[in-house]
């Protein structure tokens, strides 16, 4: 069965996101397919375990040793938390730290860069049956450091173990219905030219280096709603851009 990866935001995971329906979107063709899960850190600032809040801990927070091991915890939590989901629902699973599944970066604390992905226990994993859920935006350096990989680096994680795993494509889900142009509808397709430019240029709905990455092994993205029905936005090599009503 072919990998896909599926990306949660945080604001999905939250506590005013909604649990059955992450579940029924990881577990879709479940049989037909072999999810990957990743996961951000579960909600926004002010939320008991969002990335902001765990940094107001600190008193003088840098991005250091320090803070990456604080705020790895966050998308820890939540990677625990979304495999129990999946086991209460009869779906076997396993919560995965980046580094347990094998995300190696360099030693830059807060900005570190992905160097390597190391799948075999994933694939160990899959070859179980049993659906991973890997803790995105963190990794280990070479001298067995925590490390983060910025803000938005969840969309990074998913697009290295996509690339990493030969995965079909990556399914980002959002809390919004797609990428939107200027005049606020939603772009059914984007070359990966046109979506890092837009990322770059500050649209969050998507990090410029997890285009980029994903433009130079031609894997497909798919930003997708979590509620509703909309088709989303698919990132893929073709120059041309549509655009439909969001609504």
């Amino acid at each position: 069965m072919a990998v896909v990866i599926r990306k949660l935001g945080g604001t999905c995971l939250g506590p005013r996101g909604n649990r059955e329906r992450c579940v029924e979107r990881v577990v879709d063709n479940l049989g037909q397919d072999s999810p990957v899960v990743v996961v951000s850190a579960m909600g926004r600032k002010g939320d008991p375990y969002a990335t902001d809040t765990l940094l107001g801990l600190l008193d003088r927070p840098d991005p250091g040793r320090n803070s990456d091991m604080l705020l790895a915890c966050g998308e820890i939590i939540a990677a625990v938390v979304f495999s129990s989901w999946l086991e209460a629902a009869g779906i076997r699973s396993q919560p995965l730290a980046g580094w347990e599944a094998g995300i190696c970066t360099d030693e830059r604390h807060g900005e570190a860069r992905i160097l390597a992905v190391d799948t075999r226990g994933l694939e160990r994993l899959l070859d179980r049956g049993v659906v991973p859920v890997v803790a995105g935006f963190q990794g280990r350096s070479p001298e067995g450091h925590v490390t983060t990989l910025g803000r938005g680096g969840s969309d990074i994680t998913a697009v290295a173990l996509g690339v990493a795993l030969g995965a079909r494509h990556v399914e980002l889900f959002k809390d919004v219905p797609g990428v939107l142009n200027p005049e606020g509808r939603v772009l059914s397709r984007l070359s990966y030219q046109s979506a890092f430019r837009l990322a770059s240029n500050g649209a969050r709905v998507i990090h410029p280096d997890a285009v980029e990455r994903a433009g130079r092994a031609g894997l497909p993205l798919w930003v997708r709603p979590l509620e509703g029905e909309g088709p989303g936005t698919w990132i893929r090599g073709e120059e041309r851009e549509h655009a439909q009503n969001a609504g």
